[in-house]
């Protein structure tokens, strides 16, 4: 256009200022991007100084170019706005407007025009920044530049993390923790810690519940046959007891004071397979006899051990059930 060559010696002015708005422009958003990117890597307690840096470059960059093209590169009538400015009362953006017009009025308003802009001195043209962008940059960068301080420091260990902030501010509610108590009564002790507080929906420690001389472990009060314990995913607090019972010596029955005023002691009455010459032997009951000849005394012991690994692996026994059959053993004992 002939108009835009009026305008060459303007030209590289005119082009650096719209470099330099659209580079602050693009500038702006960068440092709002890069000031959240820098603030929740602070706060999840992460190196976001990179990240911050890139998001900054990158979004500024990009930006740029879209300001430049769309918004600020430099066009005729742009131009002829731009130098109007300069106390030539929009004789330029008439002069670009007029032409291709050949009528005499627009031939006189452009040697007007261009009598004019040939008086207006080069140096007299300068780069110009609209007020808001200068606000805008300095209101971001200095956003910016905040986070991304706050974040190297904390990266480095000097100040906390934001989440560390975020506790100290609105300190978390501690996690529920529950007693679990473990006691024994006559007869047994424990081995481990048999005080202990849990978390909420924590494990507990494992337990042992021994027998001493004499006794045998039976249950613990809340129907858990196994003497090893581990009470896990706790949610209430936790107070039960292991019952342990008396063994007493097969030789115990044996006692004259105790047999049956028809039945004879030891030593006397006939004898019999297992006692041929009728010497001394325990006194056994017909219905104290396993398979005819084993005493169940002998292997009580084995059987109820059986029986509680039994009851431990099977779910699918009511306690009802359990019940019964702890009832049932000791009667039998």
């Amino acid at each position: 256009m002939k108009s835009q060559k009026k305008f060459d010696r303007y030209d590289s002015v005119l082009r650096r200022e719209a470099i330099i708005k659209s580079l602050l422009l693009g500038a702006v958003f960068g440092a709002g991007v890069g000031f959240v990117v820098a603030t929740v890597f602070w706060f999840l307690s992460s190196n976001g100084i990179l990240p911050a840096v890139l998001s900054f470059v990158v979004v500024t960059l990009a930006l740029m170019l879209v300001f430049y093209k769309t918004v600020f590169s430099p066009t005729v009538k742009k131009n002829a706005k731009r130098l109007d400015r300069y106390g030539l009362d929009e004789r330029l953006i008439t002069m670009v407007e007029l032409e291709g017009d050949d009528s005499y009025i627009a031939e006189v308003q452009r040697r007007d025009a261009v009598e004019n802009l040939g008086k207006l001195d080069k140096k007299q043209v300068k780069i110009k920044i609209a007020t808001v962008i200068i606000v805008l940059i300095a209101v971001f960068g200095t956003l910016f530049a905040g986070a991304f301080t706050t974040e190297a420091l904390s990266n480095a260990g000097v100040i906390p993390s934001g989440i560390e902030v975020w506790h100290m501010i609105f300190p978390p509610e501690p996690p529920e923790e529950f007693n679990v108590k473990y006691s024994v009564g006559k007869g047994g002790y424990i081995i481990g810690n048999a005080e202990q507080t849990v978390t909420d929906g924590e494990d507990g420690e494992r337990v042992l519940a021994v027998a001493e001389d004499g006794y045998m472990f039976l249950a613990w009060n809340d129907g858990v046959f196994n003497p090893s314990r581990k009470d896990t995913e706790v949610t209430k607090d936790i107070e039960v007891s292991a019952i342990f019972i008396e063994v007493k010596d097969d030789e115990d029955a044996g006692d004259d004071e105790d047999e049956p005023d028809d039945v004879p002691g030891e030593g006397q009455g006939p004898g019999d397979q297992n006692n041929p010459g009728g010497g001394g032997g325990k006194y056994e009951e017909v219905n104290q006899i396993i398979d005819g000849d084993t005493y169940y005394r002998d292997v009580y012991e084995h059987y109820y051990e059986d029986l509680l690994k039994a009851l431990e692996e099977r779910e699918d026994i009511s306690d009802e059930m359990r019940d019964i059959i702890e009832t049932y053993f000791g009667i039998i004992k």
